[in-house]
């Protein structure tokens, strides 16, 4: 299972690895904008895969789940991608906390957020039907780093 914010790098990896027998689910990245719903959501996916006889790994960081995601992973002896975010393995772990560290502002903006960012931010935050939020959700913002998926 995968964030779908992940789609093109999991399956450039499988197919530059010829790994045709694993067979990914992709949910959606919109369950990110409720991070208290993504565990429960993996789990139920989880549980299900297992029942199947599957082999199971989480293409997903913590992504603001608090630590619920490893829980699961620990429930169930699973893996998951390691890192608070995906922005952190797209940086490299220490690159990633030392850019974090010197510049804490810092809003990460990747290609798939970038074209999707009316449908997952401001519609899915409800920021379109209340531009009051605008201020609330990036007021501490201070600067924006692009971080290319795709590599141009």
């Amino acid at each position: 299972m995968a964030c779908g914010a992940l789609a093109n790098e999991v399956n450039a990896v499988l197919s530059a690895n010829q790994l045709t027998n694993i067979n990914v689910e992709y949910l959606s990245a919109s369950l990110h904008n409720r991070p208290e719903k993504l565990a429960p959501t993996l789990r139920t996916r989880v549980e299900r895969g297992l029942d199947q006889g599957k082999k199971v790994f989480l293409g997903y960081a913590d992504c603001g789940s608090g630590g619920a995601i490893d829980t699961l992973c620990e429930e169930y002896s699973i893996e998951r991608l390691p890192g608070a975010h995906c922005y952190e393995f797209f940086l490299q772990p220490g690159v990633f906390r030392e850019f974090h560290a010197v510049n804490p502002g810092t809003f990460f903006l990747t290609d798939y957020l970038a074209r999707h960012f009316d449908r997952l931010v401001l519609e899915g935050l409800g920021i379109i039907e209340h531009p009051e939020l605008f201020e609330m959700y990036f007021g501490n913002y201070s600067k924006v780093l692009f971080m290319s998926q795709s590599g141009s």
